[in-house]
C-alpha cells in the first residue's frame, strides 16, 4: 500500500476514533486503535502503523499508562527514522507527541530534545504564523516549567495564545488561560492576575461560537483542575459538569 492509501485509510479510522473520544469512553478507543495498529502491522502498512502509534502514544499518555505511552513513543520514533518521515510536517507533530510523552512521565530531557527537533521542522516547513507553532509552545512550555524556568515557559505560552486567538481558536485559548493560571499559581503570582486568567478561560467556555462537541468535553476536564487549584469551586464543578452532560449525549 503507498502513502496516498495510507492516508485514506487512516482518515477513516481517525474519524471512527473521533466518535469514540466524543462520547468520552477511553476503554473503547484504546480498544479501537490497538486492533487497527495489529491490523495495519499485519498488512505491512508502515505509514499508517507510524500514525496509529502517534494516536496510541497520546491515548496512553491521557489515561496515565507509563509503559505503553513509552513504548509507543519508542517504536514511533525509531518508525519516523526509518521511514525518512522526520523532515515532514507530519513528522515534526509525531517528535512533538512523543516530546509530550516523555515530558509527562518524568524524562524532560529527551522531551525538550524532542521538542526542538519539532520546532527546527516546523520552522523549515511552515510559515511563521502557522497555528501548529501554538501547539507546540504550549507544550514545550511544561518543560521549562519543569526546569523552574517560568519566565520562558510563559513567553511560551503567550506566543501560543496570540496565534490561537487569531486563528479563532476557542477551546485552545481557554486551555492556554488555564495554563497561564496555574503557572501563575505556582510563580505566587498576585491573585488578581491569577482570577483574570480564568475569567478569560471561562468566557471561552461561554462563548457562543463555541462548538459543544468532544473537544469541547475534552478541554473542561483538563481545565476543570485549575479552577479547583484557585478556590473557584462553583465554576469548576459547573466545567465538570459540561462535560458529562456532552459525553452522556454523546
Amino acid at each position: 500500500m503507498d502513502e496516498k492509501d495510507s492516508l485514506l485509510q487512516l482518515k477513516d479510522i481517525i474519524a471512527q476514533c473521533d466518535k469514540l473520544c466524543a462520547a468520552g469512553d477511553a476503554k473503547k478507543v484504546g480498544e479501537f486503535l490497538r486492533m487497527h495498529l495489529e491490523r495495519v502491522r499485519q498488512a505491512g502498512d508502515r505509514f499508517t502503523e507510524l500514525s496509529l502509534l502517534s494516536e496510541l502514544m497520546g491515548h496512553y499518555r491521557l489515561v496515565s499508562d507509563r509503559e505503553n505511552a513509552l513504548d509507543c513513543a519508542v517504536k514511533a520514533v525509531a518508525l519516523l527514522n526509518d521511514l525518512r518521515q522526520t523532515d515532514t510536517v507530519s513528522g515534526g507533530t509525531i517528535m512533538l507527541n512523543a516530546a509530550t510523552v516523555f515530558q509527562a512521565f518524568g524524562n524532560n530531557d529527551e522531551a525538550e530534545k524532542y521538542y526542538h527537533a519539532a520546532w527546527d521542522v516546523y520552522r523549515k516547513l511552515l510559515e511563521e504564523d502557522d497555528w501548529r507553532f501554538a501547539g507546540l509552545y504550549n507544550n514545550m512550555a511544561s518543560v521549562y516549567i519543569a526546569k523552574g524556568d517560568f519566565r520562558r515557559a510563559e513567553n511560551l505560552y503567550l506566543e501560543a495564545l496570540d496565534l490561537m486567538n487569531s486563528y479563532g481558536r476557542i477551546m485552545d485559548c481557554a486551555t492556554t488561560y488555564a495554563n497561564l493560571a496555574q503557572l501563575s499559581i505556582r510563580k505566587n503570582a498576585r491573585f488578581d492576575m491569577i482570577q483574570a486568567y480564568l475569567d478569560c478561560a471561562m468566557q471561552c467556555f461561554n462563548n457562543p461560537a463555541a462548538a459543544r462537541d468532544g473537544y469541547y468535553a475534552h478541554t473542561c476536564g483538563k481545565c476543570a483542575e485549575v479552577f479547583f487549584m484557585a478556590g473557584r469551586e462553583s465554576d469548576g464543578e459547573e466545567l465538570l459538569a459540561r462535560m458529562e452532560e456532552i459525553y452522556a449525549a454523546n
